[in-house]
């Protein structure tokens, strides 16, 4: 029984996406291991990115967070299908 076999038969899940050829700047998955990492560490970088460019980085990030969550929100109705 190979490594990944044994995790598995252990309750593990594992990622079948290959991050390595997505060329993403961070490992987000590996990173986040929960919603509440991610929103924590979302608003950190957000206080610190308008703290470093002003208001209106605060307007551009929350505009770009809109078009994610609206685009979120459609990746989950195309895998319900």
């Amino acid at each position: 029984m190979n490594l990944k076999e044994q995790f598995k038969r252990i309750g593990g899940t594992i990622n079948e996406v290959d991050y390595s050829t997505m060329k993403l700047k961070s490992n987000i998955d590996q990173k986040w291991d929960s919603t509440d990492t991610m929103m924590d560490d979302m608003r950190q970088w957000i206080g610190a990115s308008v703290a470093a460019s002003g208001p209106d980085m605060g307007k551009e990030l929350a505009s770009a967070l809109k078009l994610m969550m609206n685009f979120a929100e459609g990746e989950s109705k195309t895998a319900g299908r």
